[in-house]
């Protein structure tokens, strides 16, 4: 006679409750990418087209760097120095107006593009890295899908685990809510720019072309840029087993400071991206603290309660190989000669426990 085996069916693996899978964020997220990246590059073709009639005037180049700059500066020193790395502090108002130009670059809201961060520094080069370009087989296939592919559909990071200090922000909340409004008005601002500075109909259209439609795609393609060369190409002063950032110079000019990648993964809480002996390379993004913008925060008091991914915590490695997310450590004078006591007093009690055991020996 037969014994019967009960088999016990396998544990469904653990659900992961830091990003959310949906058709109804992948519809909105191919709609965003029609809105906001198909769109400028048709009214990009068609500007280049539009030289063979009407050249751009000298207004339409100065709206388009005037547009260029605020955007792009919102988006590396309010969205991503700021608000993901809280690498300072800054009143309220300029919060809002960093939220407000950040915005009318069209790459999502602030508090979405946060949290989108803070899981590639948390998950750089591996799975749940929605944009990496080293999991895609050659690199051809991986940089198309870090550069364009991945904003037709990818998993959304859970807003509540990854930015709750953002989300208790209640003025920058409620900017970042009108974020399409914010991006017709970066449309809208440089062609009234242009018709009022040239009392015409032709230069609010120029305005709106070059300052508005060509500006968005070069701003998109930018950041594009960062995601998907720079974790391919350029060098790698500091070698990390979790991530493959590289830093360019080319880019670094080109995109706000921003090519320094791989010094930036290194460091990430830092606002300057390289030593103050080399910033003429390129990080205009460093001299927002200097130039009033914001000061460096007391990371003890300011920071507390903000999950590590949000000061982009310093990649260590355990002993068992795996890397972990370590909280950064306060560099104020305090805590660094509190630290120092602290260890201090654990030498004396370690040498103490070292001459009884000897003694009893």
């Amino acid at each position: 006679m037969s014994q019967s085996v009960e088999v016990t069916p396998p544990h469904p693996p653990a659900r992961d409750r830091t990003a959310i899978r949906s058709p109804f964020l992948y519809r909105l997220q191919r709609r965003h990418f029609l809105l906001f990246d198909v769109l400028p590059f048709i009214g990009s073709v068609a500007a280049l087209a539009w030289l063979a009639v009407r050249p751009p005037s000298g207004v339409d180049i100065g709206l388009f760097f005037l547009m260029w700059a605020l955007t792009g500066f919102a988006l590396t020193v309010g969205f991503h120095r700021l608000f993901t790395h809280r690498a300072f502090k800054t009143s309220t108002a300029v919060r809002v107006l960093l939220t407000v130009f950040g915005c009318m670059a069209a790459r999502g809201p602030m508090i979405s593009w946060t949290a989108m961060h803070r899981r590639h520094h948390e998950r750089a080069d591996r799975q749940g890295d929605m944009h990496s370009p080293n999991m895609h087989g050659s690199r051809l296939r991986g940089w198309w899908h870090a550069h364009v592919g991945w904003m037709l559909q990818h998993e959304y990071p859970n807003v509540v685990h990854y930015v709750p200090d953002l989300l208790a922000d209640k003025p920058v909340v409620r900017a970042d809510r009108l974020y399409h409004l914010w991006v017709v008005l970066g449309l809208a601002l440089p062609a009234a720019l242009g018709g009022l500075l040239t009392r015409s109909w032709d230069g609010a259209l120029g305005g709106l072309v070059w300052g508005g439609v060509v500006r968005m795609f070069v701003v998109a393609q930018s950041v594009s840029a960062l995601n998907s060369c720079l974790h391919l190409f350029g060098s790698r002063p500091f070698r990390m087993r979790d991530n493959r950032s590289h830093n360019n110079p080319v880019l670094a000019w080109l995109v706000w400071g921003e090519g320094w990648h791989n010094n930036h993964h290194a460091f990430p809480f830092r606002p300057a991206l390289v030593r103050a002996r080399s910033r003429l390379l390129g990080d205009p993004g460093a001299g927002a603290e200097r130039a009033g913008v914001g000061r460096a925060p007391h990371r003890c008091r300011t920071n507390r309660g903000t999950p590590p991914h949000a000061l982009g915590g310093e990649r260590r490695t355990t002993r068992d190989g795996r890397a972990c997310l370590a909280r950064v450590r306060c560099r104020c004078a305090s805590c660094w000669t509190r630290g120092l006591r602290r260890r201090a007093m654990i030498r004396r009690s370690c040498s103490s426990t070292t001459m009884a055991s000897s003694s009893s020996g």
